[in-house]
């Protein structure tokens, strides 16, 4: 009987801490957090140039862009042929299709060109590459 009631607590507390570790924030929302406050010259520094901004208005925003793409596989076919004096070759390629992965990740500037927020979109391992941990 002990020993019933100590597993039935030992499985209460792993649920318990199980839940709890659902509040996780994932690294790239803690590294962009981190962002949040820096000036638009500070981003410069450490991410490079984006390769799009507007500061027309007193806010502004810019974005910084991971792109690759992938190519699926691709097919060889092929005839031949050799007979007596003639021969010949007929051949083509048919290739997979491409595949443009990308993560945009734009930050909004206030009018100090401060970072007010920061959102990403696309494939996450490329939105991780963007954006490095602030020191």
């Amino acid at each position: 009987m002990f020993e019933k009631s100590l597993l039935l607590i030992s499985l209460i507390c792993t649920c318990l801490t199980a839940c709890q570790s659902g509040a996780h924030v994932p690294p790239l929302e803690q590294r962009m957090h981190s962002w949040k406050g820096a000036s638009f010259s500070d981003l410069v520094q450490a991410w490079g140039l984006p390769f799009r901004q507007s500061f027309e208005t007193e806010t502004g925003y810019a974005e910084w862009k991971n792109a690759q793409t992938k190519r699926g596989p691709s097919i060889s076919i092929g005839l031949g042929g050799f007979g007596g004096h003639v021969s010949g070759r007929i051949g083509t390629t048919i290739h997979g299709d491409t595949n443009q992965q990308r993560c945009v990740i734009q930050v909004q500037f206030n009018a100090d060109k401060k970072a007010i927020s920061l959102t990403s979109n696309g494939i996450p391992e490329l939105c991780e590459s963007l954006v490095p941990t602030r020191h």
